[in-house]
């Protein structure tokens, strides 16, 4: 069974993180489906679990971890309308807009 590895993700933590014979996932402890997918090859992707495939954020060290969680947060709230996505804006603390979804990364 395969262990399910679970981290605060920070990117002094990703840049340390390093590749295995097979790629595999690090899970966000803090928003819920995203994660970070580590390749053979040492290219670390920030992915978020959707109901169909998974959607893919931007790579490390491109997209940091906190940009990857925003991003995150604004995708997953857009997937719900109405009342409950301004409660979720509200409880996540974030600005329902997608504006700066496509903004450049600094």
């Amino acid at each position: 069974m395969p262990l399910l590895l679970i981290a605060n993700l920070t990117k002094t933590g990703v840049s340390r993180i390093e590749p295995r014979r097979r790629q595999y996932r690090i899970w966000d402890k803090e928003v819920a489906g995203l994660y970070l997918r580590v390749f053979p090859s040492g290219r670390k992707v920030y992915e978020l679990r959707s109901e169909h495939e998974p959607m893919t954020l931007g790579q490390h060290p491109l997209l940091s971890p906190t940009a990857a969680r925003q991003r995150a947060k604004a995708l997953t709230v857009s997937q719900f309308p109405g009342r409950r996505r301004e409660q979720l804006s509200a409880q996540l603390n974030i600005d329902s807009s997608l504006d700066g979804i496509n903004a450049p990364i600094r």
